[in-house]
């Protein structure tokens, strides 16, 4: 810390660490914005790690992870402000950072997967075509099917598309080879 800066901050230019906290006085002004003067600017004390704990927000992250770790506001339980707790956010593994996530948690629907009923069909197209997202069974239209056997009720198991292609082939090969 330059010499002019620790008088104005009042702290001592003879000294490295002013308050003996552990900290230089430069690091304190410069990166951790905190006052090279004072031992506990930040609310916790350098020399009791119980205090490391603290969780003003109550929202099950640390004071500290959260200044340090995740970015996100100590003193808001919900700093995207999308109706998940910070907390909550983390355990989930979505961003806490990001309020796109509270939409799935009030659908009832899973954050962390595209598509929560494992219908086929990814919960936003989902809710955009008024579907429900934990239905499968309403993810395709019975008639938007094609490929595979035909689901026609009055003609079950007949084979559709390429296996009818098949199918035909052999009949055409097995014919020539019979006559």
């Amino acid at each position: 810390m330059l010499d002019g800066d620790e008088v104005t901050a009042g702290s001592d230019p003879l000294v490295q660490d002013s308050d003996s906290d552990g900290l230089d006085d430069g690091d304190e002004a410069y990166i951790w914005r905190t006052d090279p003067t004072e031992v506990d600017t930040d609310g916790t004390d350098p020399l009791d790690p119980s205090d490391d704990l603290a969780d003003r927000d109550s929202d099950g992250l640390t004071d500290y992870a959260e200044e340090n770790i995740y970015g996100t506001d100590p003193d808001d339980d919900d700093s995207d402000d999308d109706g998940l707790s910070d907390g909550d956010e983390v355990a989930l593994g979505t961003d806490p950072l990001d309020d796109d996530d509270g939409e799935e948690v009030d659908l009832g629907t899973d954050p962390l997967v595209a598509d929560s009923d494992g219908g086929g069909l990814a919960d936003g197209p989902e809710v955009e075509q008024g579907r429900d997202p934990l239905d499968p069974s309403d993810d395709l239209d019975p008639g938007s099917y094609s490929g595979g056997w035909s689901s026609c009720s009055t003609q079950p198991d007949v084979p559709t598309g390429f296996g009818t292609l098949v199918l035909l082939a052999l009949v055409f090969v097995r014919r020539r080879e019979v006559v």
